[in-house]
Protein backbone atom coordinates (compact mmCIF):
# COMPACT_ATOMS: atom_id res chain seq x y z
CA UNK A 1 0.00 0.00 0.00
CA UNK A 2 1.66 3.28 -1.06
CA UNK A 3 2.31 5.91 1.58
CA UNK A 4 -0.40 8.52 1.94
CA UNK A 5 -0.79 11.68 3.97
CA UNK A 6 -3.20 9.82 6.29
CA UNK A 7 -1.60 8.44 9.45
CA UNK A 8 -1.77 4.67 9.99
CA UNK A 9 -0.52 2.18 12.55
CA UNK A 10 0.94 -1.28 12.16
CA UNK A 11 2.37 -4.04 14.29
CA UNK A 12 4.68 -6.88 13.26
CA UNK A 13 6.42 -9.99 14.48
CA UNK A 14 9.88 -10.78 13.19
CA UNK A 15 12.67 -13.32 12.98
CA UNK A 16 16.23 -12.15 12.46
CA UNK A 17 19.77 -13.38 12.45
CA UNK A 18 23.06 -11.54 12.66
CA UNK A 19 26.43 -11.29 14.26
CA UNK A 20 26.44 -11.67 18.06
CA UNK A 21 26.92 -8.55 20.15
CA UNK A 22 30.07 -9.93 21.75
CA UNK A 23 33.22 -11.38 20.24
CA UNK A 24 33.37 -15.03 19.32
CA UNK A 25 31.79 -15.34 15.90
CA UNK A 26 28.77 -17.46 15.15
CA UNK A 27 25.25 -16.24 14.45
CA UNK A 28 22.70 -14.99 16.94
CA UNK A 29 19.04 -15.63 16.17
CA UNK A 30 16.40 -13.14 17.33
CA UNK A 31 12.61 -12.91 17.69
CA UNK A 32 10.85 -9.59 18.11
CA UNK A 33 7.69 -7.51 18.15
CA UNK A 34 7.29 -3.91 17.00
CA UNK A 35 4.66 -1.24 16.51
CA UNK A 36 4.90 1.67 14.12
CA UNK A 37 3.19 4.89 13.14
CA UNK A 38 3.11 5.84 9.45
CA UNK A 39 2.56 9.29 8.02
CA UNK A 40 3.16 9.86 4.34
CA UNK A 41 6.56 8.53 3.32
CA UNK A 42 7.79 8.48 6.95
CA UNK A 43 7.38 5.93 9.70
CA UNK A 44 8.52 5.74 13.30
CA UNK A 45 8.70 2.35 15.02
CA UNK A 46 9.55 0.97 18.45
CA UNK A 47 10.22 -2.66 19.25
CA UNK A 48 11.80 -5.31 21.41
CA UNK A 49 13.89 -8.31 20.42
CA UNK A 50 15.16 -11.36 22.26
CA UNK A 51 18.15 -13.21 20.86
CA UNK A 52 20.30 -16.24 21.52
CA UNK A 53 23.59 -17.35 20.11
CA UNK A 54 25.88 -20.22 21.08
CA UNK A 55 29.58 -20.05 20.32
CA UNK A 56 31.72 -23.16 20.43
CA UNK A 57 35.39 -22.65 21.28
CA UNK A 58 38.04 -25.23 22.08
CA UNK A 59 36.80 -27.08 25.18
CA UNK A 60 34.24 -24.35 25.91
CA UNK A 61 30.66 -23.46 24.93
CA UNK A 62 29.46 -19.88 25.37
CA UNK A 63 25.71 -19.29 25.49
CA UNK A 64 24.62 -15.71 24.94
CA UNK A 65 21.16 -14.22 25.60
CA UNK A 66 20.37 -10.74 24.28
CA UNK A 67 17.50 -8.35 25.02
CA UNK A 68 17.06 -5.16 22.98
CA UNK A 69 14.66 -2.20 22.93
CA UNK A 70 14.96 0.11 19.92
CA UNK A 71 13.46 2.95 17.91
CA UNK A 72 13.49 3.27 14.11
CA UNK A 73 12.98 6.16 11.74
CA UNK A 74 12.37 5.16 8.10
CA UNK A 75 11.69 6.85 4.78
CA UNK A 76 9.59 4.77 2.36
CA UNK A 77 9.34 5.13 -1.41
CA UNK A 78 6.53 3.45 -3.40
CA UNK A 79 7.98 1.42 -6.28
CA UNK A 80 5.42 -0.74 -8.04
CA UNK A 81 4.11 -3.41 -5.71
CA UNK A 82 7.02 -3.15 -3.25
CA UNK A 83 7.62 -0.34 -0.77
CA UNK A 84 11.41 0.00 -0.36
CA UNK A 85 12.75 1.99 2.58
CA UNK A 86 15.92 3.23 4.23
CA UNK A 87 16.27 4.18 7.84
CA UNK A 88 18.21 4.41 11.06
CA UNK A 89 17.86 2.44 14.31
CA UNK A 90 19.11 3.27 17.79
CA UNK A 91 18.69 1.00 20.77
CA UNK A 92 19.93 -0.33 24.03
CA UNK A 93 19.82 -3.67 25.72
CA UNK A 94 21.31 -6.26 28.00
CA UNK A 95 23.46 -9.30 27.25
CA UNK A 96 24.07 -12.33 29.47
CA UNK A 97 26.73 -14.97 28.82
CA UNK A 98 27.22 -18.36 30.46
CA UNK A 99 30.27 -20.56 30.00
CA UNK A 100 30.49 -24.33 30.16
CA UNK A 101 33.69 -26.30 29.77
CA UNK A 102 33.68 -29.71 28.17
CA UNK A 103 33.29 -32.29 30.92
CA UNK A 104 32.37 -29.56 33.43
CA UNK A 105 31.40 -31.97 36.23
CA UNK A 106 34.66 -33.88 35.92
CA UNK A 107 36.73 -30.67 35.95
CA UNK A 108 34.97 -29.54 39.12
CA UNK A 109 35.19 -32.93 40.88
CA UNK A 110 38.75 -33.92 39.93
CA UNK A 111 40.48 -30.53 39.89
CA UNK A 112 38.34 -28.77 42.50
CA UNK A 113 37.61 -25.89 40.17
CA UNK A 114 34.34 -24.03 40.37
CA UNK A 115 32.19 -23.26 37.35
CA UNK A 116 33.20 -20.28 35.24
CA UNK A 117 30.99 -17.39 36.36
CA UNK A 118 28.61 -15.84 33.82
CA UNK A 119 28.81 -12.19 32.90
CA UNK A 120 26.30 -9.48 32.10
CA UNK A 121 26.54 -6.12 30.45
CA UNK A 122 24.74 -3.25 28.82
CA UNK A 123 24.70 -2.78 25.05
CA UNK A 124 24.06 0.22 22.81
CA UNK A 125 23.68 0.09 19.05
CA UNK A 126 23.37 2.39 16.05
CA UNK A 127 22.41 0.96 12.66
CA UNK A 128 21.47 1.88 9.13
CA UNK A 129 18.64 -0.21 7.70
CA UNK A 130 17.33 -0.91 4.20
CA UNK A 131 14.54 -3.17 3.09
CA UNK A 132 11.28 -3.60 1.29
CA UNK A 133 7.70 -4.14 2.35
CA UNK A 134 5.33 -6.18 0.22
CA UNK A 135 1.57 -5.88 0.85
CA UNK A 136 -0.51 -9.07 0.67
CA UNK A 137 -4.14 -8.82 1.71
CA UNK A 138 -5.86 -5.55 2.63
CA UNK A 139 -3.90 -5.11 5.88
CA UNK A 140 -1.34 -7.95 5.87
CA UNK A 141 2.26 -7.29 4.78
CA UNK A 142 5.71 -8.89 4.79
CA UNK A 143 9.04 -7.17 5.17
CA UNK A 144 12.65 -8.13 4.41
CA UNK A 145 15.40 -5.99 5.90
CA UNK A 146 19.18 -5.82 6.07
CA UNK A 147 21.06 -3.75 8.64
CA UNK A 148 24.59 -2.81 9.54
CA UNK A 149 26.39 -0.49 11.88
CA UNK A 150 28.00 -0.64 15.28
CA UNK A 151 27.19 -2.30 18.57
CA UNK A 152 28.82 -1.08 21.77
CA UNK A 153 28.73 -3.68 24.58
CA UNK A 154 29.96 -2.91 28.09
CA UNK A 155 31.50 -5.76 30.04
CA UNK A 156 34.52 -6.10 32.31
CA UNK A 157 36.79 -4.48 29.70
CA UNK A 158 34.55 -1.40 29.42
CA UNK A 159 32.76 -0.02 26.36
CA UNK A 160 34.07 -1.40 23.07
CA UNK A 161 32.58 -0.65 19.64
CA UNK A 162 32.44 -3.46 17.11
CA UNK A 163 30.80 -3.98 13.71
CA UNK A 164 27.33 -5.49 13.65
CA UNK A 165 25.30 -6.74 10.66
CA UNK A 166 22.37 -8.99 9.88
CA UNK A 167 18.95 -9.31 8.38
CA UNK A 168 15.40 -10.09 9.35
CA UNK A 169 12.03 -11.07 7.96
CA UNK A 170 8.76 -9.81 9.41
CA UNK A 171 5.04 -10.28 8.97
CA UNK A 172 2.72 -7.50 10.07
CA UNK A 173 -0.79 -6.12 10.21
CA UNK A 174 -1.93 -2.53 9.56
CA UNK A 175 -4.62 -1.16 11.85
Amino acid sequence: MPPSSVAANASKGMYGAGTPWLEGGGVAQRLGLAVRRERGAWEVAAGVELGRGDVRAQDLTIQQLETLAYADLRWRVPLGVALPYVGARAGGGWVHQTFERDQERMVQAVFGQSAIPGRDGAVGLALLTAGAEIPFAARLFARLEAFGGAVVPHLAAGWTARPYAGGRAAVGWRW
